[in-house]
């Protein structure tokens, strides 16, 4: 503390003095000199600036020139200057890096270089004079170091292939550098023929002098095998594969194990097309793998209706001789058996005949009655033997039917008659008769006996006469009366009802009618 305020004080004198009296430069330094050297052991390391290294052996008077002790130069460079101490020497890497940031005070030569702030090109300095070069195993290569290197880790090099012009197995030896590993594939191909420098693991690989099978190399461990989602198959890669393109397949189906659908999904291989009838069936229910396009086909499993596929696109539909109908297949056919068919008639369009023709469905029988109606005037389409039938178009006789053969005759309790048929009944109501006696065979009561026909009523007057002694046939109630016949009193009939009676000029009695007349007259 004494000494620094004694050279404080020594300084503040000698400023004074030099400002009031001019003492000239060479009397300072003089001064300076006497001053410093009366106390050699001068702590410098309280200005600030260590005197480390080769600054301890320095005169003061080197820096302190013209004893000036402020504004002294603290950094190397601006001493180091080629002109108050030696600066860099003409071949000095080119850089804006201060002295302290490589050299160090106690020993200038042992320079940590910072790289950072090195302007010139490795090879400026790393030319083996000014640092270390290339060395004698080095890659011959027409890159700059720094293409590789980098100043951080020299030894870590970002390897450029670009500028090298030996081939790849001339450093890629196994001992400059990586060879080729124990399970690459066996070949004589150079390197550079399946590998790129830029990318050496994405390979344009040459498979021409591969010898041995895909999979020996294609296992899942040494090149990519099969996927997880690869069809099952015991065939062997090359069965389908060919190495100039792998995705161009000849498939081999002979191999396969596993249904069709694990593959033919839509997704690893064309699936069923948007256009397939609906089925549960698997593929090969129906398709064959030898010939996909011959179809043994199943239709126990199909869904959907038969036009989906029965269209005449798809398959074969409906030809032009079919009848005509809104009928789905379905209705009518079975899948079993197409032929046969169990058909309704429901929807049909047209009239029966144009089936029913004998040609493409049975028409009339050579027995028919003959007739112009058409059969549905007849026939009921659910029922064919359930006839409504109509006479109105009907053609000849009622009795060339109704023979008790082709259709009821007469029955066994019928009047004796020789008129046909439509004599008395009508087509149009068979039970409303339109009555010919004139053709009736037998008594009147033969037919009317209050069974078959009407018979007498029960106001009927008694009498034993038989019908036709009073009645005749033309007309029944034009009566040509016979009393013999007649049985009980007169007035059993003569009573002003059923026949005259008394008239109301007959003389007052009490006698019966026969009692005064005679049914002679």
């Amino acid at each position: 503390m004494r000494l620094t305020q004694t050279l404080s004080a020594l300084l503040v004198a000698v400023a004074m003095f030099a400002v009031t009296t001019c003492i000239c430069a060479s009397a300072q330094a003089a001064e300076v000199n006497r001053i410093i050297k009366v106390d050699r052991n001068f702590d410098h390391d309280l200005t600030g600036f260590e005197l480390k290294g080769a600054h301890g052996s320095v005169a003061c008077e080197t820096c302190h020139f013209g004893a000036i002790f402020k504004g002294v130069p603290t950094v190397c460079e601006n001493c180091h200057d080629g002109g108050l101490a030696k600066g860099k020497p003409e071949d000095h890497p080119p850089t804006s890096n201060s002295c302290g940031n490589c050299h160090t005070v106690t020993k200038w030569s042992v320079a940590h270089v910072d790289h950072g702030e090195i302007k010139a090109s490795c090879f400026s300095c790393h030319n083996g004079v000014g640092a270390e070069g290339k060395g004698t195993n080095h890659i011959p290569s027409r890159d700059e170091c720094a293409d590789c290197h980098e100043t951080t880790s020299w030894t870590i090099a970002h390897f450029r292939h670009d500028g090298v012009s030996a081939a790849c197995v001339s450093c890629h030896d196994g001992q400059r550098a990586q060879g080729r590993p124990f399970n690459h594939p066996s070949t004589t191909t150079m390197c550079e023929n399946c590998h790129t420098a830029s990318a050496w693991d994405v390979g344009v690989f040459d498979h021409t002098g591969i010898v041995s099978g895909c999979f020996d190399c294609h296992n899942g461990a040494r090149a990519t095998g099969k996927p997880g989602d690869h069809i099952p198959t015991s065939n062997v890669c090359e069965d389908c594969h060919v190495p100039s393109s792998w995705t161009s397949v000849h498939f081999d189906h002979a191999g396969v194990s596993g249904a069709c659908v694990t593959c033919h999904d839509g997704r690893r291989a064309t699936g069923k097309s948007a256009a397939h009838m609906p089925t549960t069936d698997a593929c090969e229910s129906c398709h064959i793998v030898t010939n996909w396009q011959t179809v043994r086909f199943d239709h126990g499993e199909t869904r959907g209706a038969c036009f989906d596929c029965h269209n005449n696109v798809t398959t074969s539909g409906k030809g032009p001789a079919h009848l005509t109908t809104s009928n789905v297949c379905e209705d009518c056919h079975v899948n079993t058996s197409w032929t046969a068919l169990r058909f309704s008639h429901a929807a049909v369009q047209g009239t029966c005949f144009s089936c029913h023709d004998g040609v493409l469905a049975q028409g009339k029988s050579p027995d028919h009655l003959r007739t112009s109606n058409n059969c549905a005037d007849c026939h009921f389409t659910s029922r064919w033997t359930d006839i409504h039938f109509d006479h109105g178009a009907t053609a000849g006789r009622c009795a060339s039917c109704h023979n008790g053969t082709e259709a009821t005759g007469k029955p066994a309790d019928h009047l004796k008659t020789s008129a046909a048929c439509e004599d008395c009944h009508t087509t149009t109501e068979w039970t409303d008769i339109h009555f010919d006696h004139s053709a009736a065979t037998g008594t009147c009561f033969s037919c009317h006996d209050g069974r078959q026909a009407t018979g007498k009523p029960a106001n009927h007057l008694q009498t034993s006469d038989v019908c036709e002694d009073c009645h005749v046939n033309t007309s029944w109630t034009d009566t040509h009366f016979d009393h013999a016949g007649a049985i009980g009193a007169c007035v059993d009939c003569h009573d002003g009802r059923q026949a005259t009676g008394k008239s109301a000029s007959h003389l007052q009695t009490s006698g019966t009618c026969e009692a005064c007349h005679v049914n002679t007259s």
